[in-house]
């Protein structure tokens, strides 16, 4: 629910019991859907950083390019305790996720 500070700016809240629920709920769907792995067979995708990616004002925006090779062993080095778990994992594994929403939109 957005909690409206003033007209035009809000903000919103979630709870952490809600993203834990949330993830969970998401990772059943994605193994009953995919079973025990996924396999991608692309590896690049376009990112807008941060601070653009919030800016609607702004028209010529600076693309970059994400890997998700580099996004699967980051978090795996992560897991198996080679690497430490950092902000950026988050962003990582969004775009995991991400990946798998377009696979399963497109097989839909």
């Amino acid at each position: 629910m957005a909690n409206f500070v003033s007209a035009g700016d809000w903000r919103m809240k979630i709870s952490i019991t809600d993203l834990i629920k949330a993830f969970t709920l998401i990772t059943e769907i994605i193994k009953e859907r995919f079973g025990d792995e996924i396999e991608f067979d692309t590896d690049y995708y376009w990112t807008v950083g941060f601070p653009s990616r919030k800016d609607f004002q702004k028209s010529d925006h600076t693309l970059g390019v994400g890997s998700l090779s580099d996004d699967i062993v980051s978090l795996q080095k992560a897991i198996s305790g080679d690497a430490v778990f950092t902000l950026v994992d988050f962003e990582r594994f969004a775009n995991i996720i991400m990946e798998i929403s377009d696979i399963d939109m497109h097989e839909a």
